[in-house]
């Protein structure tokens, strides 16, 4: 007994996307589309066979197969996806705002791991409370009862969760600000643009992108090299003493 098989419906009558602008992406869509209208057509002069094969009629030579793909088909499909996987569709400063907007996403979440781990210190803030009122000798002995009383000791492990959450806030911030900066610096972005020109990959394309504080160094990285860009964003630096000064103000 023959069993029609169901053919996904968004392979035959799936809508095309919106042409872009782009040329290339333009010739791919007539490509793919070409293609997919040849599929559809196969299907159906072989479902249409099956009726009529079941109907004692005899399909013509051929007639099946010319719905075939021809060679010509396929290199125009081939060449186009060729095409718009080297094409250049995001630069480089696309390409850090959204390492921007990663790395921001990321520091939210950093902050509040860090809220987190500093809650769990909040019982030194209500033992520094209690000594700064342990001015009598009742008080005192009340303090004492208290500490003995409750674990107010900081382990190791409450340290090192506080101090490591501060080792990523920085890093994720340094990041954040260093790709916002580098996407509106014309030598950090002409470097990296030029580089991929040069070596006939897309800007997008690449595998990896980081940022050096000490060294005020990027490094964008593609599958077969990397760019190195340098010295170009010092003065967005804010020192330590600066942040200290205006967070000198909350306390």
């Amino acid at each position: 007994m023959y069993h029609k098989k169901l053919i996904p419906l968004a392979f035959l009558v799936g809508s095309a996307t919106t042409a872009t602008a782009n040329q290339s992406i333009q010739d791919l869509q007539s490509a793919a589309e070409a293609i997919r209208t040849q599929v559809t057509t196969a299907l159906n002069l072989s479902f249409s066979s099956y009726k009529r094969s079941n109907s004692a009629q005899i399909v013509e030579d051929q007639a099946i197969q010319q719905g075939g793909l021809t060679q010509e088909q396929v290199d125009k499909y081939n060449n186009a996806l060729t095409v718009v996987k080297t094409s250049v569709y995001k630069n480089a400063s696309e390409v850090l705002y959204d390492e921007h907007i990663v790395a921001m996403d990321n520091l939210h979440t950093s902050i509040d791991m860090l809220v987190d781990a500093a809650s769990v210190l909040s019982e030194v803030g209500v033992v520094a409370n209690m000594a700064a009122d342990a001015t009598t000798t009742p008080e005192q002995e009340q303090l004492q009862e208290y500490v003995t009383i409750n674990d107010m000791s900081l382990t190791e492990e409450k340290v090192e969760n506080f101090n490591n959450s501060l080792v990523v806030v920085e890093t994720y911030a340094q990041q954040a600000g260093a790709f916002l900066a580098g996407s509106s610096s014309s030598e950090v972005t002409g470097a990296i643009d030029n580089y991929a020109a040069n070596s006939g990959v897309a800007v997008s394309s690449y595998t990896a992108v980081s940022y050096t504080q000490s060294m005020d160094q990027f490094i964008i990285q593609f599958e077969a090299g990397s760019v190195t860009i340098s010295g170009y964003t010092g003065s967005n630096l804010v020192t330590a003493e600066e942040l200290y000064k205006e967070v000198s103000a909350y306390n």
